[in-house]
């Protein structure tokens, strides 16, 4: 998947198809790991262009019938509009893995904040939706319970640093992974070997 088209495009139909897309890709190994590579992510692409269409035809008709408030309207128009940009910021995170290494040593992998940017607009959009459809289930608390007002203005205090806490814990995750921080010294837990091994001879020049 080198290339992205915003309205997409027929799949590879032969392996003759496949090859060329190959010749685009050449991390690829060989013509099998290419294909369980290449229909993952087209799959990928297809299920976003399938959501972005389940998202838009139930929104116009709601829409041009009537029953979403300007407000609203506003509102889905800003999530929809993050969903087109959640694409836009894929491929440009994906193109950032088909450039050429700074040097042989180095493996091509994508970009940890451009990793970390699909991640969060992810994120963004998932929260846009729960507060939208919360908003539309409940616009207004029931005033004439009491209690719930009182507890749903602690859950209210709490729930932005926790929010916040939980936002950078996950994003975190991201910039591990894009640099593979788990592989770069995976013994974080206890002291290394050669770390040990070196504790008599720092001690005998103190």
């Amino acid at each position: 998947m080198s290339d992205w088209k915003f309205t997409g495009g027929l799949p590879p139909l032969s392996d003759e198809d496949l090859l060329l897309e190959l010749e685009k890709y050449k991390q690829s190994p060989s013509i099998s790991d290419f294909k369980f590579i290449y229909w993952m992510e087209y799959a990928h692409r297809m299920w976003g262009r399938a959501l972005g269409i389940m998202f838009a035809l139930p929104f116009s008709y709601f829409l041009r019938k009537g029953y979403i408030t300007l407000q609203l309207g506003v509102r889905l128009s800003a999530l929809f509009a993050l969903g087109a940009g959640q694409c836009l910021i894929g491929w440009w995170m994906v193109k950032s893995g088909l450039e050429e290494p700074p040097t042989e040593y180095a493996q091509p992998r994508v970009s940890p904040y451009r990793l970390a940017a699909h991640l969060t607009s992810a994120f963004a959009i998932y929260c846009g939706l729960l507060w939208t459809g919360l908003s539309v289930v409940m616009p207004e608390p029931p005033a004439e319970s009491l209690s719930w007002v009182r507890g749903a203005a602690k859950v209210k205090r709490l729930a932005l640093p926790v929010s916040l806490l939980v936002g950078v814990t996950a994003v975190s995750g991201a910039f591990v992974a894009g640099n593979d921080a788990g592989h770069a010294y995976n013994t974080l837990r206890r002291p290394s070997a050669s770390l040990l091994k070196s504790l008599p001879q720092v001690a005998k020049t103190i």
